[in-house]
């Protein structure tokens, strides 16, 4: 499955960058976004998508020149108030007579969007707007469905991008009528035509039985009937050392590829720690897991990010092959050659109740296997958890993407000396590896490899 197609653009800034830019400083890397004006037009279409009222009080996070918080309140008659981090805007708006004529109907202030949201000012907003790009979004995610299950009078719109998360109730298609601000909009926001997205507290997302609640309180979609496995991933991850020294790190304009990507838990700590923008390309053969990274790569990247999902299994060879599934812990499936193996090394980690339940349901499947060499792309970062076909997936690898890869990283089932074939493929081709146990399972490592300079 694809992710919708967009027209190229440019880039995407960072957050950084614009912070660096106009501020000077890095601090605000996380709530920072560049100010693009919301046209006149767009303005009157917000009010209406939202239902302000004169008794509303409307928040703007993140007010740039005070325009939009402007408008609606001249044009509705209730009252606002909003928080912006940029100085020199702050300074420019209170003093603009459109600020000036509303007086105490406004209340603008100087701060940051985290510690703003904890203000008793805040928490009197019946209305919320937003601008800021997918991972922001996502950051607040958390707090903004606090927020809406406070009151029942509670909206939030958020323009140009949905918020993960939190289920949408209402939406409107925008217009681009300043060419200058659409352009720099390009330049942070990416190419996607503006609009705005509703959201209230009777759709509220509840907290469904598949869902996986990270460390950093931003929610991802499971597997219902997999509990116990969702619950072990997200200890994992954050045990797992992918991105712990070693000079393991994703760069500005990576194209990651991720071989056995079950619901998407290694690109949460992609993003997590990337230093810029990258392509994400997956690849995960069972249909349920695939389900939840379709969902999670939506919330983590944006329906609109550069990314894409192969929905096939990943060898050495073209061809096709029999592949177990377990619906109970579909992260253990695997293909028909290397089960005995893999049973024998889960019979040794897991409890026998725990095995048994690996086993309900269980059935053997046709999947389509293809090589790496047969997709198109330069993968420079690759990530392998293939439960046994570790060794058959670098194997598949074509020359010019060696050349292009910098980091392997991934996890090695160490039978019939697999472990020290990885090594030695990766050392022949230009790796400095790293190995440790992964724990819990015991012919299980981690490995990561850095291509020497």
């Amino acid at each position: 499955m694809n992710g919708p197609s967009l027209p190229p653009g440019p880039p995407r800034k960072r957050a950084r960058e614009f912070a660096e830019d106009k501020l000077g400083t890095t601090a605000a890397d996380a709530n920072y976004s560049p100010f693009v004006a919301t046209s006149q037009h767009q303005i009157s279409r917000l009010i209406d998508l939202a239902s302000i009222k004169p008794e509303d009080v409307v928040c703007d996070l993140g007010f740039g020149d005070a325009s939009l918080i402007c408008g609606v309140l001249e044009a509705s008659g209730c009252n606002g108030l909003g928080c912006e981090i940029d100085g020199n805007l702050v300074s420019s708006a209170r003093s603009s007579a459109a600020v000036v004529k509303l007086g105490d109907r406004l209340v603008l202030t100087e701060d940051l969007i985290e510690p703003y949201m904890e203000s008793d000012g805040f928490k009197a907003a019946t209305v919320v707007f937003l601008f800021h790009v997918p991972d922001q979004l996502a950051q607040m995610a958390p707090a903004l469905r606090v927020f809406l299950s406070s009151r029942p009078e509670v909206r939030i719109v958020s323009e140009r991008f949905e918020v993960a998360g939190l289920t949408c109730s209402g939406s409107v298609l925008g217009v681009v009528d300043d060419e200058e601000a659409q352009s720099e909009a390009g330049d942070y926001f990416g190419s996607r035509r503006p609009g705005a997205f509703l959201y209230n507290s009777t759709f509220v997302a509840e907290a469904s039985e598949s869902e996986i609640e990270m460390p950093d309180g931003l929610k991802l979609e499971g597997i219902r009937e997999a509990k116990e496995e969702n619950n072990f991933i997200v200890e994992e991850m954050i045990e797992r050392v992918y991105f712990k020294g070693h000079g393991v790190r994703i760069e500005e304009n990576d194209e990651v590829w991720d071989v056995g990507a079950h619901c998407g838990m290694f690109l949460w700590g992609a993003v997590r720690e990337a230093e810029g923008n990258f392509s994400y390309v997956a690849f995960e053969p069972v249909e349920r897991s695939r389900q939840a990274l379709t969902k999670n790569v939506e919330i983590l990247l944006g329906r609109s990010g550069d990314w894409k999902i192969h929905g096939l299994a990943i060898g050495r060879e073209a061809g096709e092959a029999e592949m177990m599934v377990y619906p109970r812990m579909p992260g253990n499936s695997t293909l028909e050659d290397y089960m005995s193996e893999r049973r024998e090394a889960r019979a040794t980690a897991m409890k026998p109740e725990t095995a048994k339940r690996l086993e309900e349901g269980a059935e053997m499947v046709k999947v389509e296997v293809r090589p790496l060499r047969s997709f198109a792309g330069r993968p420079t970062f690759l990530k392998v958890d293939a439960e046994g076909a570790e060794l058959q997936v670098l194997q598949g690898i074509g020359e010019k993407q060696w050349e292009a890869l910098r980091v392997v990283v991934g996890e090695v089932h160490d039978f019939d000396g697999r472990l020290k074939a990885v090594k030695g493929l990766l050392e022949g081709r230009g790796f400095s590896v790293r190995s440790e146990p992964a724990g819990g399972v015991s012919d299980a490592f981690i490995l990561s490899a850095v291509r020497r300079l």
